[in-house]
């Protein structure tokens, strides 16, 4: 979806109710979504998705776009 912000973003609205929460977190990190990740919808999508179920080490850290939050000691 190149040069295509708004499709890119319909599709992965689409997609983040369907899959795991793995793939949720490649959602959040992969590098391929650098050009969206300032977008309002794309962090809306990401604020919207249940961090819950996966341990404190995996967690994302809000301060820190696309990098997973170190485990606290």
């Amino acid at each position: 979806m190149l040069g295509d912000a708004e499709k890119a973003i319909d599709l992965l609205e689409v997609c983040v109710g369907q899959v795991a929460h793995d793939m949720k977190m490649w959602f959040r990190n992969d590098l391929d979504f650098n050009g969206i990740k300032d977008h309002p919808r794309f962090r809306a999508l990401i604020e919207s998705v249940n961090w819950s179920n996966c341990d404190r080490a995996q967690e994302p850290d809000p301060d820190k776009s696309g990098i997973f939050a170190a485990p606290s000691a």
